[in-house]
């Protein structure tokens, strides 16, 4: 898997994803997150807590991006890592956000081009 892009985020625009990532399931905020660049993925890894909970449970998640989707074991079961349509669609916004239409080009048109099908 290509990571032409995704290599070129800041930890402070990785850092914003995973925060976005998280914002998906409720009221969280990012207590700590370790990025680590290592083909063909990066992994973000980092914990979370609830907002609006007296003494809030500190929760754990990771996921692996690459310049084509999101990869995560989001509902915490250390056995379960699997690919997340939802959370793709948001790195997918944020790239195309940061990137431009040749983000969406090189990543999702031509990729396809020469192949052949028959």
């Amino acid at each position: 898997m290509k990571m032409k892009y995704i290599n070129q985020l800041t930890d402070d625009e990785l850092e914003k994803l995973y925060a976005t990532f998280i914002k998906s399931y409720g009221e969280f905020k990012v207590k700590w997150l370790d990025a680590f660049k290592d083909y063909p993925t990066i992994t973000l890894d980092g914990s979370y807590y609830a907002l609006n909970a007296d003494n809030a449970e500190t929760l754990f998640v990771y996921f692996e991006i690459n310049d084509y989707g999101v990869f995560s074991n989001d509902n915490n079961d250390i056995d379960w890592f699997g690919y997340d349509t939802e959370l793709t669609k948001i790195m997918r916004k944020f790239m195309l956000n940061k990137f431009g239409k040749q983000y969406m080009e090189d990543c999702f048109w031509n990729d396809f081009v020469g192949e052949d099908y028959d």
